[in-house]
């Protein structure tokens, strides 16, 4: 038995595909068009308390004193990115580089998408939300300290980071650096020397 299929109907069977892909299309578009607007809470931006490009002096434990530089400091209005089916719509966010001169090594950081903090070097990096008060895929490399001691000094609510053996850091460079929540960058090691934010 031999099936055919009339112009007509073949044609009727194409308009109601392409009707139910457009369709579908504008339902994702309409969802995509309802992304809100990301501010930065007070809380968020404690996390890299900086009003402007600035040295930051820091200390040794025999009381050296060695500086590292703000740069780029950026508070404004930019684009979040939403997925590749959804435009991009705006938010708020907070970014900074801190350079180190002596080691060319270069501590990126980027408050944004209302609660994320992000903050990386080189390959190292860690992932945090400050809602949740999450790190993202936390190890003994990248996680959150209630209260840590270095140099003498406590500081609490700390977003500690370090190199993994994966991230092939050189020893010469910075290989741990530590952030806490109203006081930014408050400690880093360098040839396996602690320097602490001079207060």
């Amino acid at each position: 038995m031999r099936l055919t299929v009339k112009k007509g109907t073949n044609k009727l069977l194409i308009a109601i595909v392409f009707v139910g892909v457009l369709c579908s299309c504008n339902k994702n578009l309409r969802d995509c068009n309802i992304q809100p607007y990301y501010e930065l809470s007070p809380s968020v931006k404690q996390w890299f308390p900086y009003s402007g490009n600035k040295d930051l002096v820091f200390l040794d434990s025999t009381s050296k004193l060695d500086t590292l530089q703000l740069k780029n400091f950026f508070l404004g209005e930019d684009e979040v990115w939403n997925g590749d089916e959804c435009p991009s719509s705006k938010g708020l966010f907070l970014r900074g580089i801190i350079v180190d001169t002596k080691s060319n090594d270069t501590i990126k950081t980027e408050i944004g998408y209302a609660e994320r903090v992000l903050i990386e070097r080189k390959s190292t990096w860690i992932n945090y939300y400050d809602t949740k008060k999450v790190v993202s895929q936390p190890n003994t490399y990248r996680r959150f300290e209630t209260t840590i001691t270095l140099n003498g000094y406590v500081y609490n609510d700390v977003l500690a980071t370090e190199c993994s053996p994966a991230d092939n850091c050189s020893g010469t460079g910075i290989t741990k650096h530590y952030f806490a929540k109203g006081k930014g960058l408050v400690a880093f090691e360098r040839n396996g020397i602690v320097w602490t934010l001079k207060e």
